[in-house]
């Protein structure tokens, strides 16, 4: 989720859950111009790390719940990570959020389940 929205995200969580009861990990990937225009407008190796990320969370901490989310580049990474995974790694999933996502119309909500929300100010 980078510097500016990851934080917050990640001390929020935190906050509301228990600082030990929350992991996060960040994700390298080539958030470059070229990207957007892969199929699936993300990195693929991204799409890859976060996929082996969550399924080394669900192997390791069968029992937990994960959030998962990204800002631009990241937001449609999440989006491709997460359609491609086994169904028993996607009833781990929670909550998915996106910042700034590139794959998501603003106006309206394109991946079912998902709760598009702004805030001004």
């Amino acid at each position: 989720m980078g510097s500016i929205c990851g934080p917050p995200t990640a001390n929020g969580l935190k906050a509301a859950f228990g600082a030990d009861a929350v992991a996060v990990e960040g994700i390298d990937y080539g958030a470059l111009l070229s990207t957007n225009f892969v199929q699936g407008g993300a990195d693929p190796a991204g799409i890859r790390e976060m996929q082996r990320l969550i399924q080394q969370a669900t192997t390791q901490c069968p029992d937990s719940k994960l959030v998962v989310g990204g800002y631009s580049q990241g937001a449609a990474l999440t989006h491709r990570a997460v359609e491609d995974l086994p169904q028993a790694q996607k009833d781990q999933i929670v909550a998915a959020f996106t910042f700034g996502d590139t794959q998501n119309e603003q106006v309206s909500v394109k991946v079912r389940g998902w709760i598009l929300g702004l805030r001004f100010g």
